[in-house]
């Protein structure tokens, strides 16, 4: 429903991101600038095995944030990109409740019935 660009939109107009030159793109784990480069933007590296199958670690750098520490400076009502990305349709609600646009996408995830989801939960 493209939420998250909206709160890309809304990280970049902070007053950090604008004194700083940040764009929304630096708030995406999927373009490099923002994201941390170590696992770029996964939160985990893979760990090749020899004889048994592969195995997924949360990176080292991050810590499974998957942002780089400034942009994880940026925070809006005191969040940052990872906080939020980390909150469920009902948190983000009452988060994003005095920004009309990300409000009403959210309010249509919560009336068909998907107030489980984080708002940085894969597609699939």
């Amino acid at each position: 429903i493209k939420v998250f660009d909206e709160i890309r939109s809304l990280f970049a107009d902070m007053h950090d991101s604008k004194v700083k030159g940040y764009q929304a793109g630096r708030f995406s784990f999927n373009r490099p600038g923002g994201r941390c480069e170590a696992c770029e933007g996964n939160g985990a590296t893979k760990l090749e095995m020899d004889f048994l199958a592969d195995v997924w670690v949360t990176c080292p750098v991050c810590s499974g944030k998957r942002f780089n520490h400034e942009t994880l400076q940026v925070r809006y009502r005191g969040k940052s990109i990872h906080d939020v990305l980390e909150m469920d349709v009902v948190t983000a609600l009452d988060h994003f409740e005095n920004i009309p646009k990300i409000k009403n996408m959210l309010k249509t995830l919560h009336d068909v019935g998907l107030d489980y989801i984080k708002l940085g939960q894969a597609s699939p």
